[in-house]
Protein backbone atom coordinates (compact mmCIF):
# COMPACT_ATOMS: atom_id res chain seq x y z
CA UNK A 1 0.00 0.00 0.00
CA UNK A 2 1.12 3.58 -0.58
CA UNK A 3 0.26 6.53 1.70
CA UNK A 4 1.30 10.33 1.46
CA UNK A 5 1.46 13.00 3.99
CA UNK A 6 -0.76 16.30 2.89
CA UNK A 7 -1.21 19.70 4.63
CA UNK A 8 0.18 21.38 7.90
CA UNK A 9 0.36 19.70 11.37
CA UNK A 10 -1.05 19.78 14.36
CA UNK A 11 1.38 20.55 16.96
CA UNK A 12 1.18 20.31 20.82
CA UNK A 13 4.19 21.82 22.77
CA UNK A 14 5.07 21.01 26.36
CA UNK A 15 7.11 22.97 28.77
CA UNK A 16 8.23 21.37 32.02
CA UNK A 17 5.58 18.45 30.98
CA UNK A 18 2.68 20.93 31.12
CA UNK A 19 0.67 21.22 27.92
CA UNK A 20 1.41 25.17 26.97
CA UNK A 21 0.23 25.43 23.59
CA UNK A 22 -1.95 23.61 21.00
CA UNK A 23 -1.78 24.73 17.34
CA UNK A 24 -4.13 23.97 14.76
CA UNK A 25 -3.96 26.98 12.45
CA UNK A 26 -0.44 25.83 10.63
CA UNK A 27 0.28 27.32 7.04
CA UNK A 28 3.80 25.46 7.01
CA UNK A 29 5.91 22.86 9.05
CA UNK A 30 8.81 21.79 7.86
CA UNK A 31 11.19 18.75 8.92
CA UNK A 32 14.52 18.93 8.31
CA UNK A 33 17.32 16.48 9.08
CA UNK A 34 21.33 17.17 8.23
CA UNK A 35 24.76 15.28 8.60
CA UNK A 36 27.55 15.59 7.76
CA UNK A 37 30.24 13.09 5.67
CA UNK A 38 33.88 12.34 5.17
CA UNK A 39 35.20 10.27 2.77
CA UNK A 40 37.77 7.24 4.22
CA UNK A 41 39.78 7.43 1.59
CA UNK A 42 43.61 5.41 1.00
CA UNK A 43 46.33 3.48 -0.84
CA UNK A 44 47.09 3.48 -4.67
CA UNK A 45 44.51 6.07 -6.27
CA UNK A 46 43.63 7.45 -2.93
CA UNK A 47 40.45 5.03 -3.25
CA UNK A 48 37.11 5.27 -1.47
CA UNK A 49 36.88 2.63 0.96
CA UNK A 50 33.96 4.47 3.15
CA UNK A 51 32.06 7.67 4.62
CA UNK A 52 31.77 8.42 8.38
CA UNK A 53 28.89 10.56 8.95
CA UNK A 54 29.09 13.01 11.97
CA UNK A 55 28.00 16.43 13.28
CA UNK A 56 23.99 15.19 12.41
CA UNK A 57 21.11 18.27 12.80
CA UNK A 58 17.18 17.84 13.06
CA UNK A 59 15.57 21.27 13.00
CA UNK A 60 11.69 22.08 12.37
CA UNK A 61 10.43 25.03 11.22
CA UNK A 62 6.67 26.51 12.21
CA UNK A 63 4.30 29.11 10.46
CA UNK A 64 1.06 29.88 12.31
CA UNK A 65 -1.76 31.57 10.37
CA UNK A 66 -3.09 32.85 14.12
CA UNK A 67 -1.18 35.05 17.08
CA UNK A 68 0.85 33.10 19.54
CA UNK A 69 1.93 35.24 22.41
CA UNK A 70 3.45 31.77 23.71
CA UNK A 71 5.46 31.00 21.28
CA UNK A 72 7.46 34.16 21.31
CA UNK A 73 7.85 33.90 25.33
CA UNK A 74 9.38 30.59 24.60
CA UNK A 75 11.43 31.59 21.74
CA UNK A 76 12.90 34.31 23.60
CA UNK A 77 13.08 32.81 26.70
CA UNK A 78 10.61 34.98 28.63
CA UNK A 79 7.85 34.20 31.13
CA UNK A 80 4.28 35.80 29.98
CA UNK A 81 2.95 38.35 33.16
CA UNK A 82 -0.16 40.04 33.61
CA UNK A 83 -0.74 43.22 34.30
CA UNK A 84 0.84 46.05 31.83
CA UNK A 85 1.19 49.71 31.51
CA UNK A 86 -0.71 50.23 27.89
CA UNK A 87 -2.42 53.54 25.88
CA UNK A 88 -5.86 54.32 26.44
CA UNK A 89 -8.08 56.25 24.52
CA UNK A 90 -11.76 57.74 24.87
CA UNK A 91 -13.51 60.72 23.59
CA UNK A 92 -15.12 63.73 26.65
CA UNK A 93 -16.47 66.62 26.59
CA UNK A 94 -14.33 69.48 28.46
CA UNK A 95 -16.06 72.12 31.00
CA UNK A 96 -16.97 75.48 30.56
CA UNK A 97 -13.69 76.23 33.28
CA UNK A 98 -11.72 73.43 31.45
CA UNK A 99 -12.90 70.76 33.76
CA UNK A 100 -12.14 67.13 32.25
CA UNK A 101 -12.76 63.90 34.19
CA UNK A 102 -10.99 60.94 32.34
CA UNK A 103 -13.00 57.12 32.84
CA UNK A 104 -9.51 55.48 33.73
CA UNK A 105 -6.44 56.61 36.15
CA UNK A 106 -2.86 57.77 34.35
CA UNK A 107 0.22 55.33 35.09
CA UNK A 108 2.27 58.80 34.79
CA UNK A 109 -0.11 61.60 35.65
CA UNK A 110 -0.37 62.83 31.81
CA UNK A 111 -3.38 62.71 29.41
CA UNK A 112 -2.72 63.98 25.93
CA UNK A 113 -6.00 65.57 24.40
CA UNK A 114 -6.62 67.38 20.84
CA UNK A 115 -10.10 68.95 19.47
CA UNK A 116 -11.51 66.19 18.28
CA UNK A 117 -10.62 65.72 14.51
CA UNK A 118 -7.27 67.65 15.22
CA UNK A 119 -4.15 65.73 15.66
CA UNK A 120 -2.36 68.70 17.68
CA UNK A 121 -1.80 66.83 21.21
CA UNK A 122 -1.34 68.90 24.13
CA UNK A 123 -0.14 67.60 27.59
CA UNK A 124 -2.09 68.17 31.14
CA UNK A 125 -1.28 67.30 34.50
CA UNK A 126 -4.05 64.42 36.20
CA UNK A 127 -4.64 64.14 39.68
CA UNK A 128 -6.67 60.56 40.32
CA UNK A 129 -8.61 61.25 36.88
CA UNK A 130 -9.22 64.48 37.00
CA UNK A 131 -7.53 67.48 35.06
CA UNK A 132 -7.92 70.87 33.69
CA UNK A 133 -7.70 71.88 30.32
CA UNK A 134 -6.15 75.54 29.07
CA UNK A 135 -8.72 77.94 27.25
CA UNK A 136 -8.83 76.47 23.56
CA UNK A 137 -10.04 73.64 24.79
CA UNK A 138 -13.04 74.94 26.90
CA UNK A 139 -16.63 73.32 26.19
CA UNK A 140 -14.56 71.25 23.28
CA UNK A 141 -15.09 67.75 22.40
CA UNK A 142 -11.56 66.54 22.75
CA UNK A 143 -9.63 63.38 22.36
CA UNK A 144 -7.93 62.44 25.55
CA UNK A 145 -5.04 59.36 25.20
CA UNK A 146 -2.97 58.14 28.25
CA UNK A 147 -0.33 55.36 29.82
CA UNK A 148 -3.26 53.08 31.98
CA UNK A 149 -3.11 49.33 33.90
CA UNK A 150 -4.57 47.06 32.29
CA UNK A 151 -4.76 44.05 34.92
CA UNK A 152 -5.43 41.93 31.96
CA UNK A 153 -3.26 42.38 29.46
CA UNK A 154 -0.66 39.84 29.19
CA UNK A 155 3.07 40.99 28.23
CA UNK A 156 6.64 39.07 27.45
CA UNK A 157 9.77 41.04 27.81
CA UNK A 158 12.23 41.17 25.21
CA UNK A 159 16.02 40.93 27.09
CA UNK A 160 18.60 42.13 25.57
CA UNK A 161 20.38 38.76 26.56
CA UNK A 162 18.12 36.23 24.71
CA UNK A 163 18.24 32.35 26.17
CA UNK A 164 15.45 30.78 24.29
CA UNK A 165 13.65 27.62 26.29
CA UNK A 166 13.97 24.32 25.52
CA UNK A 167 10.25 22.28 24.97
CA UNK A 168 8.69 19.11 23.78
CA UNK A 169 6.90 19.22 20.58
CA UNK A 170 4.32 16.74 19.32
CA UNK A 171 3.10 17.17 15.43
CA UNK A 172 0.60 15.09 14.12
CA UNK A 173 0.54 15.32 9.61
CA UNK A 174 -2.29 13.56 7.98
CA UNK A 175 -2.21 10.57 6.36
CA UNK A 176 -3.55 9.72 2.91
CA UNK A 177 -4.52 7.09 1.19
CA UNK A 178 -2.25 6.66 -2.53
CA UNK A 179 -2.73 3.72 -3.63
CA UNK A 180 -5.60 2.58 -5.86
CA UNK A 181 -5.74 -1.19 -5.59
CA UNK A 182 -5.26 -1.35 -0.91
CA UNK A 183 -9.03 -2.63 -1.08
CA UNK A 184 -10.44 0.49 0.88
CA UNK A 185 -12.49 3.55 -0.08
CA UNK A 186 -10.86 5.66 3.05
CA UNK A 187 -8.94 8.83 1.76
CA UNK A 188 -7.55 9.86 5.00
CA UNK A 189 -5.78 6.51 6.49
CA UNK A 190 -4.05 7.58 9.57
CA UNK A 191 -1.40 10.06 11.03
CA UNK A 192 2.14 10.41 11.11
CA UNK A 193 3.51 12.16 14.55
CA UNK A 194 6.64 13.57 15.16
CA UNK A 195 7.91 13.21 18.62
CA UNK A 196 10.37 15.69 19.57
CA UNK A 197 11.45 15.24 23.19
CA UNK A 198 14.13 18.41 23.04
CA UNK A 199 13.30 21.25 21.20
CA UNK A 200 15.50 24.00 21.75
CA UNK A 201 14.47 27.01 20.13
CA UNK A 202 16.42 29.25 18.25
CA UNK A 203 15.55 32.97 19.90
CA UNK A 204 15.22 34.71 16.28
CA UNK A 205 11.65 35.51 15.35
CA UNK A 206 9.88 38.25 12.89
CA UNK A 207 6.49 39.82 12.46
CA UNK A 208 5.45 41.34 9.04
CA UNK A 209 3.08 44.22 9.53
CA UNK A 210 1.57 45.00 6.38
CA UNK A 211 -1.19 46.55 5.06
CA UNK A 212 -1.90 44.11 2.96
CA UNK A 213 -2.03 41.15 4.92
CA UNK A 214 -2.46 39.78 8.43
CA UNK A 215 1.17 38.77 10.29
CA UNK A 216 1.91 35.10 10.65
CA UNK A 217 3.46 33.56 13.92
CA UNK A 218 6.69 32.05 13.06
CA UNK A 219 8.68 29.27 15.53
CA UNK A 220 11.80 27.19 14.39
CA UNK A 221 14.72 25.91 16.76
CA UNK A 222 16.90 22.87 17.02
CA UNK A 223 16.60 19.23 18.39
CA UNK A 224 18.58 18.24 21.36
CA UNK A 225 19.81 14.71 21.42
CA UNK A 226 17.92 12.67 24.06
CA UNK A 227 20.15 9.35 25.42
CA UNK A 228 18.92 6.31 24.25
CA UNK A 229 16.97 3.80 26.87
CA UNK A 230 18.73 0.92 24.51
CA UNK A 231 21.61 -1.24 26.83
CA UNK A 232 23.48 -1.51 23.13
CA UNK A 233 22.72 1.42 22.13
CA UNK A 234 25.95 4.37 22.80
CA UNK A 235 24.27 7.14 20.67
CA UNK A 236 21.32 9.55 21.43
CA UNK A 237 18.28 10.37 19.19
CA UNK A 238 16.87 13.45 18.61
CA UNK A 239 12.95 12.29 17.10
CA UNK A 240 11.08 9.63 16.83
CA UNK A 241 8.67 9.48 13.59
CA UNK A 242 5.53 7.57 14.18
CA UNK A 243 3.20 6.07 12.02
CA UNK A 244 -0.07 5.28 12.83
CA UNK A 245 -2.96 3.61 10.37
CA UNK A 246 -6.18 3.97 11.54
CA UNK A 247 -7.40 0.18 10.27
CA UNK A 248 -3.59 -1.53 11.34
CA UNK A 249 -4.30 -4.12 13.91
CA UNK A 250 -0.64 -5.53 16.38
CA UNK A 251 -0.53 -8.80 14.02
CA UNK A 252 -0.55 -7.34 10.46
CA UNK A 253 3.13 -7.14 10.28
CA UNK A 254 3.96 -9.86 13.30
CA UNK A 255 5.65 -13.01 11.61
CA UNK A 256 6.70 -14.43 14.84
CA UNK A 257 5.36 -15.01 18.49
CA UNK A 258 8.46 -15.77 20.83
CA UNK A 259 9.08 -15.74 24.97
CA UNK A 260 11.98 -13.86 25.32
CA UNK A 261 14.51 -15.72 27.36
CA UNK A 262 14.03 -19.37 26.07
CA UNK A 263 12.83 -21.97 28.98
CA UNK A 264 10.49 -20.99 31.73
CA UNK A 265 11.58 -22.11 35.17
CA UNK A 266 8.37 -22.59 37.40
CA UNK A 267 8.76 -23.52 41.30
CA UNK A 268 5.64 -25.28 42.83
CA UNK A 269 2.99 -23.85 44.26
CA UNK A 270 4.82 -20.79 42.34
CA UNK A 271 2.83 -19.70 39.22
CA UNK A 272 5.08 -17.65 36.08
CA UNK A 273 2.68 -14.94 34.20
CA UNK A 274 4.29 -15.82 30.15
CA UNK A 275 5.38 -12.39 28.43
CA UNK A 276 5.38 -12.43 25.02
CA UNK A 277 7.15 -10.66 22.12
CA UNK A 278 5.62 -10.13 18.86
CA UNK A 279 8.54 -9.90 16.03
CA UNK A 280 8.16 -7.33 13.12
CA UNK A 281 8.99 -7.66 9.25
CA UNK A 282 11.21 -5.13 9.14
CA UNK A 283 12.78 -5.14 12.11
CA UNK A 284 11.62 -4.17 16.16
CA UNK A 285 9.16 -6.29 18.31
CA UNK A 286 6.07 -5.83 20.66
CA UNK A 287 4.49 -6.85 23.61
CA UNK A 288 1.24 -8.75 22.95
CA UNK A 289 -1.75 -8.60 25.30
CA UNK A 290 -1.93 -11.84 26.68
CA UNK A 291 -5.82 -11.18 26.24
CA UNK A 292 -5.23 -11.32 22.22
CA UNK A 293 -3.84 -14.94 23.08
CA UNK A 294 -5.06 -18.77 23.32
CA UNK A 295 -2.57 -20.46 25.35
CA UNK A 296 -2.30 -24.63 25.58
CA UNK A 297 -0.31 -26.68 27.39
CA UNK A 298 0.44 -29.74 26.15
CA UNK A 299 1.20 -31.77 28.92
CA UNK A 300 -1.32 -30.56 32.16
CA UNK A 301 0.34 -33.19 34.38
CA UNK A 302 3.50 -30.92 34.39
CA UNK A 303 1.92 -27.48 33.86
CA UNK A 304 -1.18 -25.69 33.29
CA UNK A 305 -2.03 -22.59 31.94
CA UNK A 306 -4.83 -20.26 32.00
CA UNK A 307 -6.63 -17.63 29.65
CA UNK A 308 -4.23 -14.77 31.16
CA UNK A 309 -1.09 -16.78 30.60
CA UNK A 310 -0.47 -17.95 34.08
CA UNK A 311 1.36 -20.90 34.35
CA UNK A 312 0.92 -22.75 37.50
CA UNK A 313 3.05 -25.91 38.29
CA UNK A 314 1.66 -29.26 38.48
CA UNK A 315 4.22 -32.07 38.54
CA UNK A 316 8.13 -32.12 38.30
CA UNK A 317 9.20 -32.41 34.60
CA UNK A 318 8.81 -30.04 31.52
CA UNK A 319 6.29 -29.08 28.81
CA UNK A 320 5.49 -26.81 25.87
CA UNK A 321 3.01 -24.17 26.58
CA UNK A 322 1.88 -23.38 22.84
CA UNK A 323 -0.09 -20.06 22.31
CA UNK A 324 -1.82 -18.86 19.32
CA UNK A 325 -3.30 -15.12 17.66
CA UNK A 326 -6.92 -15.31 17.88
CA UNK A 327 -7.19 -13.06 15.00
CA UNK A 328 -4.62 -14.92 13.08
CA UNK A 329 -4.21 -18.42 13.70
CA UNK A 330 -0.91 -18.55 11.39
CA UNK A 331 0.98 -16.61 13.87
CA UNK A 332 1.64 -18.79 17.00
CA UNK A 333 4.94 -19.55 18.62
CA UNK A 334 5.92 -21.89 21.89
CA UNK A 335 8.15 -21.76 25.02
CA UNK A 336 9.23 -24.76 27.42
CA UNK A 337 8.38 -24.68 31.31
CA UNK A 338 10.49 -26.82 33.24
CA UNK A 339 8.59 -27.17 36.83
CA UNK A 340 10.56 -28.25 39.47
CA UNK A 341 9.07 -29.84 42.88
Amino acid sequence: MQYFIAGPAVVNMFSNDMLVSTSRTLINNSLSVEVSAEDIRGGFGHQLFGKYFHTSALSMELEDSMWHLDWLAHALGSDIAYGADIMQSEELTIGAAGAGTLTGTPADGKVYIAIKGTDAYFTFDVTGQAFTASAPFYNQIVCARYIATDATARYIRVSANIVPKEVKLIARCQLFNGSAADGTSATRVGYVEIVIPRFLLDGATSLSLTSTGAATTPLKGTALAVPSDECDEASGYYAEIIEILDTSNWYDNAFALVVPGGNIDVDMPATVTLAVNAYMNGGGYIRVDNADLTFTSLDTGVATVNAAGVVTGVGAGSTAIQFVSDDNALLMGSVVVDVVV
